[in-house]
């Protein structure tokens, strides 16, 4: 998932910095507050940096959305890992404008671009995996017990897959009113995570939206070159709960 809040929007413009003095001062192109040119300034790309903990490493680059990615737990890095990792993953965005996507993720492509941009091992094998120490128990029993319950609604006895879906809205809504009093205490957290990609929207797409807003979660229909997909935000149980129901009404 992909996370957001006050923290993190100063952690974005952070690496938005040195994403910008990297290209500037080591890899010799040219920059603007939010795009870079290629080093035949023919064409110019954006950066769009997005912050997220649902992956085991610690960054990636997506060429669908020209995306660069960084794991929520790099706040708390050292610098000199935070930027090796940046320079890691643009040697991956470089390697793409340059050769397109047909270059393996670490092929010879890439390994000539850090050669060429001065960068040995410590960038090229920047982007370790990332092993969490702790899980979130209480949120995975919600999620356990909202899942089971929706199992019981599939059932062919009415009166019993109504009270499971009864239940399962009480547990949700009991579990939101908790998630906004915590709030009030700290700053607030909001997840995203895309689902659903496909070539175009359709009406099977629209429908599937329009149930999922009944999951506390708030919909995004988000284009990109040749696709589209759903962005669903809100807490991070709730787009677990709402992922689950995209792919059980996908799949029907």
């Amino acid at each position: 998932m992909f996370v957001y809040s006050q923290s993190i929007f100063r952690f974005v413009q952070e690496i938005k910095l040195v994403i910008r003095n990297i290209l500037t001062t080591e890899a010799h192109f040219r920059c603007t507050e939010h795009r870079f040119y290629d080093r035949f300034q023919m064409r110019s790309f954006p950066i769009d940096v997005v912050i997220y903990n649902h992956r085991s490493m610690l960054g990636y680059f997506d060429a669908g959305f020209y995306e660069l990615g960084f794991h929520e737990s790099l706040m708390h890095a050292k610098k000199e890992l935070l930027h090796n990792v940046i320079r890691h993953e643009l040697a991956h965005y470089i390697t793409f404008i340059e050769y397109g996507s047909t270059a393996e993720p670490h092929s010879a492509q890439f390994l000539k671009i850090c050669q060429r941009l001065g960068w040995g091992e410590n960038v090229s094998r920047a982007a370790m995996r990332y092993n969490p120490e702790e899980t979130k128990e209480e949120e995975d029993g919600v999620l356990r017990k909202v899942k089971k319950l929706m199992a019981l609604g599939a059932s062919a006895q009415t009166h019993e897959a109504e009270q499971a879906m009864i239940k399962s809205q009480q547990l949700l809504l009991k579990h939101n009113l908790e998630a906004r009093s915590a709030e009030s205490l700290g700053e607030t957290k909001v997840w995203m995570q895309r689902i659903l990609k496909q070539k175009k929207e359709t009406a099977k797409m629209r429908a599937i939206a329009d149930v999922l807003k009944t999951f506390f979660v708030s919909i995004v229909y988000r284009r990109a070159d040749g696709f589209t997909c759903l962005e669903i935000l809100g807490d991070s149980i709730n787009l677990e709960i709402a992922e689950y129901v995209a792919k059980i009404l996908e799949s029907e």
